[in-house]
């Protein structure tokens, strides 16, 4: 799961879609 940037980021690219604020 450690792709790009994405890496070392708490909160994951795909968390933050599932909230629809």
């Amino acid at each position: 799961m450690t792709s790009g940037p994405d890496q070392g980021r708490s909160p994951p690219p795909p968390v933050a879609k599932t909230c629809r604020w």
